[in-house]
């Protein structure tokens, strides 16, 4: 049996550091008014939402963000976990200088950025480490509830589905599912990705679906139900979708945790989006499949990219700050 869910990333956002390209790593700084804004605008985008969990860094800038996010879903009734796993990469002694200033000094001491750790801070390895250790937790729930799911079915009369969550956080209203379209990225990816994708043979029940993104006023169902059944994928009526609100660096390794589960070989383009980090409040939405490999193992495989960072929901701001390096 292949049941899908859904996980939705998000990044917090902007805050006056932000703005000033300050690198606050883990320290606990507020949104601006901008990031107020922009917190509120994606909650209008996700209100339709409805998640079964939502998860967010104990720092106050994603926090909030998360916290808007819940206040504005119309059909969702739980409520935001903090996880210390999800803040931001600590960069010890540089936390409070200026990226300008982070950049002067690697090129002073001729020191490549993908292999600097910070002094009391964390490398990227310590980093990816926490975004693995959260991510396996994610996997528990999903599986936890395909297994409760399954032995609960066979006690039920027909007709009737489980409505058991994984670990019970949250029950669901009913609406249709909101998405957004995104313009296409116009950058090419340049090679070398270090996200280590590769074709995999696999059974056809679970090749990797193509989604349409329509060009329309109002938002659009990306992920059709038709088009999971016809991936072996089943659980319309308790379907698990996961929220997620974190950081930029953190939200990057989990991405590429994400992109190495997917199943057959990624676009040019994704890989390209999923290595920078993503814009205050960009918004990644991930198709995934868990399936049982032999006795009482499971399998968790990324479908479908269904959009990564995309910030459609900031244009009718006036002023919207795409601050990709100030962490």
């Amino acid at each position: 049996m292949n049941e899908r869910f859904f996980l939705t990333l998000v990044r917090h956002g902007e805050t006056a550091e932000n703005r000033e390209s300050i690198i606050q790593g883990q320290a606990d700084t507020s949104l601006s008014e901008l990031g107020r804004k922009q917190a509120a605008m994606a909650g209008k985008r996700l209100q339709y939402e409805r998640f079964t969990h939502m998860f967010s860094s104990d720092l106050s800038r994603a926090a909030d963000t998360a916290q808007a996010i819940a206040d504005a879903n119309q059909v969702t009734v739980c409520k935001v976990v903090k996880d210390p796993r999800l803040r931001e990469r600590s960069f010890g002694v540089m936390q409070g200088k200026t990226f300008s200033d982070l950049q002067n000094m690697l090129r002073e001491k001729n020191i490549p950025m993908r292999t600097y750790t910070p002094e009391e801070g964390e490398s990227i390895e310590q980093v990816g480490k926490r975004a693995v250790s959260f991510f396996n937790e994610v996997c528990s729930i999903v599986t936890s509830h395909v297994k409760e799911s399954q032995a609960t079915a066979g006690n039920q009369p027909k007709g009737q589905s489980s409505q058991t969550l994984g670990l019970g956080q949250c029950t669901r209203g009913t609406s249709r599912r909101e998405e957004e379209d995104d313009s296409k990225n116009g950058n090419q990816s340049t090679g070398a990705n270090n996200l280590n994708f590769s074709s995999q043979d696999i059974p056809n029940a679970l090749k990797p679906l193509s989604f349409e993104v329509k060009n329309s006023p109002s938002p659009n169902v990306l992920v059709r139900q038709q088009e999971f059944a016809n991936a072996g994928c089943t659980g319309d009526q308790n379907i698990i979708n996961i929220l997620i609100v974190s950081h930029g660096l953190l939200l990057k390794e989990l991405k590429k945790i994400i992109l190495n589960r997917y199943i057959g070989k990624l676009p040019d383009d994704v890989t390209f989006i999923a290595n920078r980090v993503s814009p205050n409040t960009g918004v990644s939405k991930f198709a995934m499949c868990v399936s049982k490999q032999g006795a009482g193992k499971m399998s968790v495989r990324c479908i479908e990219s269904c959009f990564l960072d995309c910030k459609s929901h900031l244009r009718s701001l006036d002023s919207d700050v795409d601050l990709n390096v100030a962490f």
